[in-house]
Order: structure tokens, then sequence, then C-alpha cells
């Protein structure tokens, strides 16, 4: 190992080799948080038809029972606060908590 070609050689193989393997790695990280940014999106989607159509039910009714109640507040807390959902919701949240509670 005393060549210094032959060090040249290996070092010049072995920078292609680790950057072979951290690209992967990093291809492998978007991968992952595009996956992960999708699998937001939906869960924010399906959650804000959820409420919406849950919040127009009870404005309709205009009651709404304790366990109902808590239900879509949580819901909507995970829409909101988790999700970073926008404000679109709350106008149909502010008729829904001030629905009679039965």
């Amino acid at each position: 190992m005393n060549d210094p070609r032959l060090q040249i050689i290996l070092a010049i193989i072995g920078s292609g080799v680790i950057t072979t393997i951290i690209n992967r790695i990093f291809a492998n990280i978007d991968r992952k948080r595009e996956k992960e940014t999708v699998a937001v999106k939906a869960m924010r989607a399906l959650l804000r038809v959820q409420i919406r159509g849950l919040g127009k039910r009870y404005i309709s009714d205009g009651k709404i029972e304790h366990d109902d109640l808590e239900d879509i507040l949580e819901l909507w807390d995970i829409y909101h606060n988790s999700l970073g959902g926008n404000g679109y919701l709350d106008a149909i949240m502010d008729r829904v908590r001030a629905l009679q509670v039965c």
C-alpha cells in the first residue's frame, strides 16, 4: 500500500462510494419527508370534511350532545393545532360551540 498510484486510485474509488451512499441516504430522507407531507395533507383534508359535515348537521339540529361536542372539539384541535389547519372551520366551530348541549 506504499504505491502512491494505488493510494490515489483507492481514494478516488472510496470517495465515489461514500458520495453514492450519502446521496442515497439523503434521497431516502427526502422521499420519507414527501410521504409524510402527503399524509399530513390527506389527514387534514379528511378531518376538514368530517368536521364541516358534522358541524353543519349539529347546527341544523340546533343542539349537540355532550359526547359529540367533545368529539368534534378534539377533531378540530387536531386539525387546527396539530396539523396546521387554517381558520376555514372557525366560523362553523364558533356556531357549534354556541349550540345548546343536551
